[in-house]
């Protein structure tokens, strides 16, 4: 689902920035002042708490981590915080994002041909992984070569660029594809497709006689129509206030998943039944990151935007 937050996020970006003129200081302040906070907080959590199960402490993986280059260097994308290989290549989406804006602001290539030309990108990038995946280059994980394939930012650069190309074509296209009625019977429709295709990932490759490397944006058209379909909808429950607030608080949740699941592993809970340790810590991690949100990364984001 890495592949879905990556399409999201060059869905996204562009919705919000096509019909602005672009400031790259504040843009530049406004992403960073977003994502560094908190990663780095969970960052240094993780260190300290993996330093306490007794682990030997690897200063090149922490410098990596907190510069966010792990993902360009294997083996170091799982160094310290696991989750956080994914932001180091967001960061270098975000880097990339304002050439394409330029490009798409400008009307250099059309909506219709910007979404071929990123299909084609994303069907040559599978094809070159989907042979390595099954060639002797592959070597399972933990290997170098699985970071490359799974970790490498160059790798997931064709599902953000999906993403850039579905939110160019919903920001050109005046009225929606489909009644309302039958979006919502789409988006339903898809979500249960999007469900059994990742829980049967195993029959696909089968299917397809081969081995398929999924997390590396398989699934980015599919997931790309989903969004698509979800943005066309029109307002309703989905953007209640606390859902609103769940959205927001996703990110922490997200990259505090792994220190706090080890210090929940490390906290007394023998008198628990086994059954009810998952939900006991999802709701700890859901309440922990919705008061970091409000508490922590709120106010110090109106605290960094000010100076």
């Amino acid at each position: 689902m890495v592949s879905f937050f990556f399409v999201l996020s060059g869905f996204v970006m562009v919705i919000a920035h096509y019909n602005r003129q672009m400031s790259l200081g504040k843009y530049i302040r406004a992403r960073l002042t977003r994502i560094l906070p908190a990663y780095w907080i969970a960052l240094l959590l993780a260190f300290v708490v993996r330093g306490w199960m007794g682990e030997a402490p690897d200063w090149t993986a922490l410098a990596l981590s907190f510069a966010a280059l792990q993902s360009w260097l294997p083996p170091y994308p799982f160094g310290v915080n696991g989750p956080g290989w994914s932001l180091s290549v967001e960061i270098f989406f975000y880097v990339v994002f304002p050439f394409l804006l330029i490009a798409l602001q400008q009307k250099i290539i059309s909506a219709r041909n910007f979404l071929f030309a990123a299909l084609a990108a994303w069907i040559l990038s599978e094809a070159i992984l989907i042979r390595l995946f099954n060639s002797n280059f592959y070597h399972n994980y933990p290997s170098i070569s699985h970071d490359l394939l799974f970790f490498f930012p160059l790798a997931h650069f064709p599902t953000f660029l999906l993403g850039v190309a579905g939110g160019y074509l919903f920001m050109e296209q005046k009225t929606a594809p489909m009644p309302a009625r039958w979006l919502k019977w789409s988006v339903l429709a898809l979500s249960v497709l999007i469900v059994l295709a990742l829980n049967f990932r195993a029959y696909i490759a089968k299917i397809l006689g081969q081995g398929i490397p999924f997390d590396s944006g398989f699934f980015a058209p599919l997931l790309l129509i989903f969004i698509s379909l979800v943005a066309w909808l029109p307002a309703n429950w989905l953007s209640a206030p606390p859902l609103a607030l769940l959205g927001e608080a996703s990110y922490a949740i997200y990259i505090f998943q792994y220190p706090l699941k080890i210090l929940f592993d490390l906290s007394p809970k023998s008198f628990l039944p086994d059954w009810s340790l998952f939900y006991i810590y999802f709701f700890a991690l859901l309440l922990f990151c919705v008061g970091f949100h409000l508490y922590v990364e709120r106010p110090l984001k109106v605290w960094l935007t000010q100076k």
